[in-house]
């Protein structure tokens, strides 16, 4: 039983590239741990431009999120100020009908007030 060479990350970081190429044609193991990450790199090139593109949709996505959060808080404080104000319109038109000033037949102003001038 042979041993596994050990060699092979030293070679692969130390050793000049010649160095590291003869070794590979005489050791099996190292050779074979070399094939091993030629195919991981391999897999990496290939899976990049998926892994991009997940990455340009979720910022795609968060990107409309944003925008409609921001156009369904608009809309939802538009409409409640205009709420408000049809409110308040209506609360003045009330009490200027119902105002007792004007039904004793003195001049009001636009909110039931008596109008002095």
């Amino acid at each position: 039983m042979t041993e596994k060479c050990s060699k092979y990350e030293a070679y692969s970081m130390f050793a000049s590239e010649k160095d590291f190429f003869d070794h590979l044609q005489e050791c099996e193991d190292c050779k074979k741990e070399f094939e091993k990450e030629l195919r991981l790199s391999a897999l990496i090139q290939d899976s990049a431009p998926t892994y991009k593109a997940m990455v340009n949709t979720k910022k795609l996505m968060c990107k409309i999120a944003c925008v409609l959060v921001l156009f369904t808080s608009f809309g939802v404080f538009t409409g409640f100020e205009v709420k408000q104000h049809e409110r308040f319109d209506n609360f003045v038109k009330a009490n200027t009908e119902t105002s007792v000033i004007s039904q004793d037949g003195l001049p009001v102003d636009d909110y039931g007030f008596f109008d002095y001038n």
